[in-house]
């Protein structure tokens, strides 16, 4: 009378090849991912630096309408220059300016 083996679970080949499928799918999926961290980040540098523009704008107007107001601005914002551009300062030293309504990314 023969006896009925009863087999559970995965071979080794079985589990290697489940792991060279996912090691090759997450060396695809890495460059998309920085891809979008580096577009959100730029995103988050844009609204920043318009947001600085308009609590400059907002400072300097009240100070030129003499009244006593406190504005907070972040300390990451420059003050407006000369040629009316603002600046902001990422965590990592990443400048992003603001001018003439447009924001220049940094390279």
């Amino acid at each position: 009378m023969k006896k009925i083996k009863n087999k559970k679970g995965f071979t080794l080949i079985e589990l290697i090849v489940v792991i060279a499928i996912l090691a090759v799918l997450g060396l695809l999926l890495v460059p998309q991912i920085s891809g979008y961290i580096k577009a959100s980040k730029d995103a988050v540098g844009t609204a920043n630096a318009k947001s600085c523009f308009s609590q400059r704008s907002l400072e300097k107007a009240n100070t030129d309408a003499g009244l006593n107001m406190t504005v907070t601005v972040d300390p990451k914002c420059s003050d407006i220059a000369a040629d009316g551009s603002v600046t902001w300062t990422d965590k990592d030293n990443k400048v992003y300016t603001y001018k003439g309504g447009e924001v220049v990314l940094p390279q």
